[in-house]
């Protein structure tokens, strides 16, 4: 490195720019996020995730199964 005050934030932060901050935020009111809420939402959000959203997929799918072998049926009969 040519600049020794890059050097310097590469030795001391590993990047030549300084100090670099990332912060990741959910949007969720303010209550919500309150320790004694924390396992609420975690619960209410597992089950949308894994539950819900996985269920309404298969309920959809199995109706649209039926749906075309209904279709089948009637035309085998025809």
């Amino acid at each position: 490195m040519t600049d020794d005050t890059a050097r310097a934030n590469w030795e001391k932060y590993g990047n030549p720019d300084g100090p670099g901050s990332f912060q990741v935020a959910i949007a969720l009111p303010r209550f919500l996020l309150q320790k004694e809420y924390q396992v609420l939402v975690l619960c209410a959000f597992f089950l949308v995730l894994l539950v819900i959203i996985p269920g309404v997929f298969y309920l959809y799918a199995y109706d649209i199964s039926l749906y075309i072998l209904a279709i089948l049926i009637q035309q085998i009969k025809t």
